[in-house]
């Protein structure tokens, strides 16, 4: 399963970054591999049953300061 996941992995970049030279877009390509880079490494560590952290739990801890300015509420 894991080389499915590589495999994939592949195919999508093969696809993909093709277009990203082509239209000179450096700064969409680089986000491109950050979050298929992070997508990849989750991937592969549910794969290999490592212990995983909550990440909404980070996502709300990163967004409720915002929320709190914004919106006025705790």
């Amino acid at each position: 399963m894991l080389y499915f996941v590589l495999l994939v992995t592949a195919v999508i970049c093969w696809i993909e970054i093709p277009s990203f030279f082509r239209q000179k877009q450096w700064k969409e390509m680089t986000i491109f591999a950050l979050v298929l880079l992070m997508g990849i490494a989750l991937a592969i560590a549910h794969k290999l049953q490592l212990p995983l952290s909550n990440l909404t739990l980070a996502a709300e801890n990163a967004v409720k300061p915002l929320t709190k300015a914004i919106f006025g509420i705790p």
